[in-house]
Protein backbone atom coordinates (compact mmCIF):
# COMPACT_ATOMS: atom_id res chain seq x y z
CA UNK A 1 0.00 0.00 0.00
CA UNK A 2 1.60 3.45 -0.57
CA UNK A 3 -0.32 6.81 0.48
CA UNK A 4 -0.06 9.78 -1.44
CA UNK A 5 -1.90 12.83 -2.87
CA UNK A 6 -3.79 13.12 -6.26
CA UNK A 7 -1.26 14.13 -7.85
CA UNK A 8 0.81 10.98 -7.58
CA UNK A 9 -2.30 8.79 -8.54
CA UNK A 10 -2.96 11.14 -11.28
CA UNK A 11 1.13 10.44 -12.80
CA UNK A 12 0.78 7.21 -12.03
CA UNK A 13 -2.21 6.93 -14.55
CA UNK A 14 -0.22 8.91 -16.95
CA UNK A 15 1.95 6.37 -17.00
CA UNK A 16 0.17 3.32 -16.93
CA UNK A 17 -2.39 4.77 -19.14
CA UNK A 18 -0.50 6.63 -21.42
CA UNK A 19 -2.49 9.72 -21.09
CA UNK A 20 -1.75 13.19 -22.52
CA UNK A 21 -1.07 16.82 -19.82
CA UNK A 22 -4.79 17.61 -21.16
CA UNK A 23 -6.44 13.79 -19.94
CA UNK A 24 -4.03 13.47 -16.73
CA UNK A 25 -5.18 17.26 -15.56
CA UNK A 26 -8.98 16.21 -16.31
CA UNK A 27 -8.52 13.05 -14.16
CA UNK A 28 -6.74 14.54 -11.29
CA UNK A 29 -10.11 17.66 -11.10
CA UNK A 30 -11.95 13.89 -10.24
CA UNK A 31 -9.97 12.71 -7.60
CA UNK A 32 -11.43 13.07 -4.02
CA UNK A 33 -9.77 13.64 -1.05
CA UNK A 34 -8.95 9.75 0.81
CA UNK A 35 -10.29 8.29 -2.36
CA UNK A 36 -8.92 4.91 -2.93
CA UNK A 37 -7.34 3.88 -6.25
CA UNK A 38 -5.88 0.20 -7.16
CA UNK A 39 -2.77 -0.34 -9.98
CA UNK A 40 -2.64 -4.61 -10.34
CA UNK A 41 0.94 -5.46 -11.63
CA UNK A 42 0.02 -8.04 -14.89
CA UNK A 43 2.98 -9.35 -16.80
CA UNK A 44 2.07 -6.74 -19.25
CA UNK A 45 2.40 -3.78 -17.01
CA UNK A 46 0.43 -2.01 -14.50
CA UNK A 47 -3.27 -2.00 -15.01
CA UNK A 48 -5.65 0.70 -13.24
CA UNK A 49 -8.46 -1.53 -11.65
CA UNK A 50 -9.92 0.45 -9.19
CA UNK A 51 -9.89 5.00 -9.59
CA UNK A 52 -11.44 7.02 -6.98
CA UNK A 53 -13.61 4.99 -4.90
CA UNK A 54 -14.70 6.65 -1.63
CA UNK A 55 -17.25 3.69 -0.12
CA UNK A 56 -15.81 5.26 3.53
CA UNK A 57 -18.20 8.23 2.92
CA UNK A 58 -20.68 6.92 0.92
CA UNK A 59 -22.68 6.90 4.14
CA UNK A 60 -25.40 9.90 4.85
CA UNK A 61 -23.49 10.86 7.92
CA UNK A 62 -20.34 11.60 6.11
CA UNK A 63 -21.90 13.42 2.81
CA UNK A 64 -19.83 16.48 4.28
CA UNK A 65 -16.28 14.52 4.63
CA UNK A 66 -16.57 14.46 0.30
CA UNK A 67 -13.74 17.13 -0.84
CA UNK A 68 -12.00 17.45 -4.09
CA UNK A 69 -8.59 19.76 -4.35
Amino acid sequence: MVVTSGGGIGFAMRATMGLGMGALAHACLAIENSSLSRFQPLATGLALTQFNAVPHLDGAGRAHARTHL
